[in-house]
């Protein structure tokens, strides 16, 4: 389980151009590698104090093999203290900070009370005191903390240093991590965030050095070795014929060969294997036109695909909005189509480059662009599902609890309150003041 905060659009002091797409980058990779995440983006106070006592609950109410919280954005630190800070605070003087922001060491607690054997916070948020002016302490970077039994804590750059922005989309700190996590099957959390510092410190000159403190006693992989023993344990509480459901009602209306061919690999002898081998033949023997997905091993030409033949607009907005609706169809996430090439835009566009294998020397909207992005059929950038449900194939299936509990909106399994019929007691005869709770009577 994972919670995944990324504060950009700061309302009272300087805002950051990229903790907004780190997190986003962060949650799809956490994702990838079988985490439920929860995310939040610019969390005003109420919003982060308040996610964060959810998550402390989903922890300790779920048998979960790891907790991991990420922060990207602004954060201080006053006499040895480390406090991150919402979009929302307003600071005049140092001595309310910890009326303002939210102290790491709340973060830390709500680990350490949690069921789960390890527990990950990594912090993107050392840069510059953005209320230095204001501060009598002012100090640089973040403060280092003992990390409890169990946690590694990790930072974007060693104590007292500040880590850097980064001039392209994503922080240095967290582009590093996330490659890191991807190309890590079958290393140990340790060497991960090892191949992470490395990456740094070859990118910004040995400016910047990630720093970790850990009491993790096991070892602890993102991705395992054995790929088949990742795939077994995606969710022990769905049978293999509920996969095997899920997984065709996904793809039964318009299949491709690829997915009719992935479904008889994964179920062989499901319960749909004869109908898909039966489609799958009818769709080999028609003509099928496959989109080049590796155009850098071919010249460029100018030859448009019949079925790709629609006009490139002229004017720049339209060919924006042309793009974004073309993003968010193959499942890139554009956000509302409206022709303006923001930070939102930029993020799924960055997404689509990294899914798509073409490498694309702009993410900028031009014709070219939206030309390869016509070429696709098919869904490309992951599939990121609700918190009420679980990624099965490609679909997300909503999750399903124990006989006798229900699902929450944030995703939790939990017994619902029998109503019992409250009667008052007498007090008792030395005067004393009682009062009846949930049909218990207390006692002065």
């Amino acid at each position: 389980m994972a919670l995944v905060i990324g504060n950009s659009n700061y309302e009272n002091i300087q805002s950051l151009s990229n903790p907004e797409n780190d997190a986003r980058l962060m949650a799809e990779t956490l994702i990838e590698a079988g985490f439920e995440v929860r995310q939040l983006i610019d969390a005003d106070y109420r919003k982060m104090k308040k996610e964060l006592l959810e998550f402390g609950r989903v922890l300790r109410n779920s048998d979960v093999e790891a907790g991991l919280i990420y922060y990207a954005g602004h954060g201080v630190q006053v006499r040895g203290e480390n406090y991150l800070i919402p979009v929302n605070a307003t600071l005049a003087d140092e001595d309310e900070v910890d009326l303002e922001g939210i102290n790491v060491n709340d973060f830390l607690r709500v680990m350490n009370s949690s069921n789960s054997p390890v527990n990950i916070v990594v912090l993107d948020a050392c840069r510059n005191n953005p209320f230095k002016g204001a501060f009598r302490s002012a100090t640089r970077g973040l403060a280092p903390v003992d990390a409890p039994m169990g946690t590694l804590i990790a930072y974007a750059t060693s104590p007292g240093q500040v880590a850097l922005d980064g001039a392209t989309n994503n922080s240095p700190y967290t582009a590093a991590l996330s490659r890191a996590i991807v190309d890590s099957p079958g290393k140990p959390i340790e060497s991960v965030f090892k191949q992470a510092r490395r990456d740094v410190l070859q990118e910004t000159g040995d400016r910047q050095v990630p720093w970790e403190v850990s009491s993790i006693t096991g070892d602890f992989y993102f991705y395992p070795e054995d790929e088949d023993a990742q795939t077994s344990a995606l969710s022990p509480s769905v049978s293999t014929s509920d996969l095997d459901v899920a997984y065709w009602s996904a793809v039964r209306d318009d299949p491709t060969t690829s997915e009719l061919r992935a479904y008889l690999e994964k179920f062989p002898n499901g319960l749909f294997a004869a109908v898909a081998a039966k489609r799958l033949k009818e769709l080999e023997n028609k003509p099928q036109q496959q989109a080049n997905l590796n155009p850098a091993t071919t010249a460029p030409t100018e030859t448009v695909a019949p079925e790709n033949n629609q006009p490139v607009p002229s004017d720049p907005k339209e060919l924006a909005r042309a793009v974004q609706l073309e993003l968010n169809r193959l499942g890139c996430n554009a956000g509302s189509p409206d022709g303006v090439w923001g930070r939102g835009s930029r993020s799924a566009a960055d997404l689509f480059n990294r899914h798509s294998n073409l490498r694309l020397a702009s993410i900028e909207p031009n014709g070219e662009f939206l030309r390869q992005l016509r070429e696709f059929d098919n869904r490309v950038c992951p599939l990121v599902c609700k918190v009420t449900e679980n990624l099965v194939g490609n679909t997300c299936v909503t999750k399903s609890c124990p006989s006798g509990k229900k699902l929450s909106s944030k995703g939790v399994c939990y017994t619902p309150q029998r109503t019992t019929t409250q009667t008052t007691r007498p007090a008792s005869s030395g005067g004393s003041n009682c009062f009846v709770f949930n049909g218990e009577q207390f006692c002065d």
